[in-house]
């Protein structure tokens, strides 16, 4: 993620203190999170969404075959300390059981701030 990418980012996330979640403060797609995108130069554009941004910038490259998952289930949130490393299988495995106990996910996830 090239700097002038880097200084935007956070200018867009409200960051609160370590144990907040700290929101995306820009549009979202229609899959509820957020998202940055970049010119590459040459008419080409490149985009990453928001959570995955903020643990490329804090914590480094993301593996091939992992997903960055939301420990505390708000697709808004940047906090890098609320974000851990899945498998594409464990996610789709945590974001059913997250489901079943919680009838109003992701509906909820989409509206909490």
């Amino acid at each position: 993620i090239p700097e002038r990418v880097r200084r935007r980012f956070w200018a867009r996330v409200a960051v609160r203190s370590d144990d907040e979640c700290w929101p995306w403060r820009l549009s979202l797609g229609s899959h509820g999170y957020g998202h940055i995108g970049w010119s590459t130069g040459g008419g080409r554009n490149q985009m990453i969404l928001a959570h995955r941004a903020a643990w490329v910038l804090t914590l480094g490259p993301i593996p091939d075959a992992m997903t960055v998952d939301h420990l505390c289930r708000n697709r808004r949130c940047c906090n890098p300390s609320h974000l851990r490393l899945l498998t594409n299988e464990d996610n789709g495995r945590d974001n059913a059981q997250a489901q079943r106990s919680n009838p109003e996910w992701p509906a909820k996830v989409r509206r909490a701030v």
